[in-house]
């Protein structure tokens, strides 16, 4: 055996075993072969390690190619493996299909690929080095565990090999945490698909950031009793369609890690999206599409994502950061195409207090809610729940470019709110909300783009900030209007007097009656403006056109619902203080403006037929 090892070079010894593993060592390593003095140990020395193997293990031993990675085969109810790393610190167990890789070499990235079938099998990989595992047609359901786990801190390279399809579904009812679980950070690579069915908990999940890498590939995740995807310190997303379907918890959830040491490229507890394509449907009960404990980030630095958020379960979030929001590239003002929709009512839930049970403690017994004082209350219920909403941050939210449609059904669903404040810097917004299109506890403002904000069952846009800058009219431009009539309004900002004009935008407000006062004047205004007192009936199928007195054309725009303005703020660049306007509509819509959108027509030479308004400005 010695001397065949010595003449058979690029080849490797095989020590098959009757587990199912074999042992690949390349000959040009082997220093020598022997056997203990009873013969019942085969001795290989290789890399300067003595590695035994019992001769009652042994299958076979034979010659072959030396294999690039360790392999793992499935065959439904066990498994074959092959393994080059054995002189390197690598060791498999196998019980059935229940495959068990511990790898103690921390020098070296070593690869393993996983290939076949079987519905009752799982890979564990234990490790402290990163690794490169292979997904090369396999499908793995397990019914006492994760499919996938893989025990290991550092970083681990996932490759779904080009034109192949991976399948991984977990055991029902454990305490694991994911079908797919990985304990350090994840990156996902390659163009081939991955399907995923968590039916414990999360479909996939990592304990560190996780990665999806430019690539054509695929994952689909059929279901999950909890999120589709989970990660700590932040998810990244490159490329990839992601579809993610019949989750119970949140579709992608980024958490924080709570490391002090933490110093990675992004927030911590960020979600972060710059290409690809992402799907999320959600039914379930106050869940979030994308869930971030920090800031999301939606640009086009890899290529332009396409998100699309479905959420009809009862107080849904398409989007819900704990921290900030930012939409598309604030140099260039792209950005992505962005769907969110709500259909859910507010979600309820119900807490009792059963009061005190009586004593002579001489306190209140009903604990806040019962009828009893002395000795003892009956307690009582209260109930509270959360309204639907489409995207909503504690931070500011900040939407640079990219086309974004909003919708929401339901009472109290709003489609864009801010704890902080909310800034339009660019890009195409439609927002059709039954709630507020906007709501933001500070300053809303315009400073390009265009919006178009419209309320079926509130204010179309609501600022709380209660001073002078509450909704700020820049260079963008903004139609708003609400169906709902008095007293909801076009803008609410409590006080016509804290709207301020700062740039040369187009505003358009309508619907109900403007608050605050029409003769309110915005101090500092950069251009000409009136709140038109002129009742107008609005109606869809007319186009209606701002002019100035030379009959130049300054905006036309057309509304989706009937209804009636009191007094509507309107301000276009052009206009100019103590100068005079009309507003005219006609049947036909304009077929020559310069960029048209959602019912906005700029640039247009079209001209109103039928007087709906005419007014001086201030």
């Amino acid at each position: 055996m010695i001397v065949s090892c010595s003449m058979i070079a690029q080849k490797a010894l095989l020590v098959q075993r009757v587990d199912g593993v074999t042992d690949a060592v390349a000959t040009a390593m082997i220093d020598s072969l022997s056997f203990s003095d009873d013969g019942k140990v085969l001795l290989v020395a290789a890399n300067d390690t003595v590695m035994s193997i019992r001769m009652d293990s042994i299958a076979t031993l034979s010659y072959g190619e030396v294999p690039e990675a360790l392999s793992v085969s499935y065959e439904e109810s066990k498994a074959k493996i092959v393994n080059p790393y054995f002189t390197q610190g690598v060791s498999v167990v196998i019980n059935g299909a229940d495959v068990q890789v511990d790898n103690t070499n921390t020098a070296d990235e070593l690869t393993f690929m996983l290939t076949g079938s079987t519905s009752n099998g799982s890979f564990l990989y234990n490790g402290s080095h990163k690794a490169t595992i292979v997904l090369n047609g396999v499908s793995i359901t397990s019914a006492h565990g994760p499919a996938i786990d893989i025990e290991c801190g550092k970083r681990i390279a996932l490759e779904l090999k080009k034109n192949t399809v991976n399948t991984l579904a977990d055991g029902a009812g454990g305490d694991w945490k994911a079908a797919l679980y990985c304990k350090g950070h994840l990156e996902i690579d390659k163009a081939g698909t991955l399907t995923v069915t968590g039916n414990t908990k999360h479909a996939i999940s990592s304990k560190e950031y996780l990665q999806l890498k430019k690539a054509d590939g695929v994952i689909n995740i059929l279901g999950a009793k909890g999120d589709g995807i989970h990660c700590g310190q932040y998810f990244l997303a490159n490329g990839y369609t992601v579809n993610i379907s019949n989750i119970e918890g949140d579709g992608i959830q980024a958490e924080k890690s709570g490391d002090a040491d933490y110093a990675e490229d992004f927030p911590d507890g960020s979600i972060v999206i710059q290409g690809g394509s992402i799907s999320v449907k959600n039914s379930s009960e106050d869940a979030k599409g994308l869930k971030a404990d920090a800031d999301i980030i939606i640009n086009n630095v890899k290529s332009v994502p396409e998100i699309s958020i479905s959420m009809s379960g009862a107080g849904g979030k398409g989007m819900k950061a704990d921290g900030a929001i930012s939409i598309g590239d604030e140099e260039t003002h792209e950005g992505p195409l962005l769907t969110v929709a709500t259909t859910g009512a507010r979600s309820s839930s119900t807490s009792s207090n059963t009061g005190n049970t009586g004593g002579n403690n001489n306190r209140p017994g009903g604990g806040g809610w019962g009828g009893g004082f002395w000795g003892g209350g009956g307690g009582g219920s209260a109930s509270s729940g959360s309204s639907a909403k489409a995207i909503k941050a504690q931070g500011v939210i900040h939407v640079y470019g990219g086309e974004i449609n909003v919708t929401t059904a339901k009472e109290g669903a709003e489609g864009i709110e801010s704890k902080a404040s909310v800034s339009i810097d660019g890009g195409k917004l439609y927002m059709k909300c039954y709630d507020d299109a906007i709501n933001s506890s500070g300053s809303i403002s315009f400073n390009g783009g265009i919006s178009v904000c419209i309320s079926t069952g509130n204010d179309a846009i609501d600022s709380n900030y209660g001073r002078s800058g509450a909704i700020v009219i820049g260079d963008g431009v903004v139609l708003t209007y609400t169906t709902k009539g008095s007293p909801e309004m076009g803008f609410d900002c409590d006080n016509n007097s804290y709207i301020r004009i700062t740039g040369k935008g187009i505003a358009i407000s309508g619907g109900g009656t403007q608050g605050g006062s029409s003769s309110a004047t915005l101090s500092g205004a950069s251009q000409g403006y009136a709140f038109v007192t002129s009742s107008i009936s609005y109606q869809p199928g007319r186009y209606y056109t701002l002019a100035d007195s030379s009959g130049k054309n300054l905006i036309t725009y057309s509304v989706e619902n009937s209804f009636s303005s009191n007094c509507s703020l309107i301000t276009a660049s052009g206009m100019t203080k103590g100068a005079s306007y009309t507003l005219k509509y006609s049947s036909a819509e304009p077929t020559d403006a310069a960029n048209a959108f959602r019912g906005v027509y700029l640039g247009s030479s079209a001209a109103g037929t039928t007087n709906v308004a005419s007014f001086t400005a201030k």
